[in-house]
């Protein structure tokens, strides 16, 4: 198993900060408000860029290490992001196949 190339207690936070802010931006955007003086395109631009780099990274994590049903991963981080980032850094550890070793 190799190891992630940002840590998880760093990802982890980072990934659900980026969840809070796409949809409090998109909460704003749609009743038309802003934050403290702060566009709610900001918002959301600084949070899909934030989405972006934690996404590209549990991607390259999950197509480097040997997981289980590694096709409904790249689906669910391609239609769900974030969320699908958040849960497969939650479950990492179960979701890697460990390689056994043969003591023959």
């Amino acid at each position: 198993m190799y190891p992630l190339i940002i840590p998880r207690k760093i990802l982890l936070p980072l990934a659900i900060i980026c969840f809070v802010m796409m949809v409090t931006g998109g909460f704003f955007k749609i009743s038309h408000q802003d934050f403290v003086g702060i566009s709610s395109n900001i918002i959301l631009g600084i949070g899909t860029g934030v989405l972006l780099f934690v996404w590209f990274i549990v991607a390259a994590d999950a197509l480097r290490n040997r997981v289980k049903n590694p096709f409904m991963w790249i689906i669910a981080f391609l239609f769900f992001g974030n969320v699908a980032s958040i849960l497969y850094l939650f479950y990492r550890d179960q979701i890697i196949i460990k390689k056994e070793k043969n003591n023959f």
